[in-house]
């Protein structure tokens, strides 16, 4: 498949996301020279039934894990936002920090979740934080990130 575009970017709402969902179209991306990167809202630091794991060293690890695949499919950025797993919600601090993301890194084609797949098939529940991150990014897409009014600070420091 031929692409028009050079930049593009993953927004996940937790490491791990973006390979389980679209690996495979970021590795040819990055194949045919598309400079990708990956925004992740939270560090996932929730996601272990370990009864002796912490937050802190799960989202250590999670981190670290993310950095290596993305480093193995050549993605040469990748940008924490910092929420807490489970606690990723539809608001303007969430907002202004993807439409910052986007800003920064001006991509031309965006992969995210699907904020209206509460279901996958008859197999499991949509993660409410896979939800929030769909509508978040699609916002933070349009109208967001193309209005100058939104966030005007971001103009202050540079970012168009």
């Amino acid at each position: 498949m031929e692409i028009d575009f050079k930049t593009a970017m993953v927004i996940a709402a937790h490491p791990d996301d973006s390979e389980f969902n679209c690996a495979g179209t970021v590795a040819q991306w990055v194949d045919q020279g598309v400079d990708v990167t990956y925004v992740v809202l939270s560090r996932g630091d929730k996601g272990s039934g370990d009864r002796l794991m912490t937050p802190e060293l799960l989202a250590a690890m999670r981190e670290s894990e993310q950095r290596a695949a993305a480093c193995y499919l050549g993605v040469k950025q990748v940008a924490f936002l910092d929420f807490r797993d489970g606690e990723i919600w539809d608001s303007p601090t969430a907002r202004e920090r993807v439409v910052r993301a986007i800003r920064t890194y001006r991509p031309e084609a965006v992969l995210t979740h699907d904020p209206a797949t509460y279901y996958h098939g008859d197999l499991f529940l949509n993660h409410p934080d896979h939800k929030a991150t769909g509508d978040i990014a699609l916002a933070a897409i349009y109208p967001l990130a193309r209005d100058h009014m939104h966030f005007p600070e971001h103009l202050a420091e540079g970012l168009e």
